[in-house]
């Protein structure tokens, strides 16, 4: 897939310098780049990116322990 992004001439100028020192086409540097990236920020099988059931699993009554917390505020 193509994708249309924007760099600055700085991060296209330190692309380039390491394109040249690898050579190979700037393309795979950043397709690299990508590469490392999810593969350091994807979540872990069975993670979620949201908090969306992030309590799916656990055994407490959801609005029993908000009850518990905000009682304790007022302590």
């Amino acid at each position: 897939m193509k994708v249309l992004i924007n760099f600055s001439q700085e991060q296209v100028d330190a692309l380039d310098k390491i394109a040249r020192h690898r050579k190979c086409p700037r393309m795979r540097i950043v397709q690299e780049a990508v590469g490392y990236y999810l593969s350091q920020k994807s979540p872990a099988k069975g993670e979620s990116l949201t908090g969306f059931g992030a309590w799916k699993a656990k055994k407490v009554d959801g609005l029993q322990y908000q009850r518990k917390i905000r009682g304790e505020w007022e302590k």
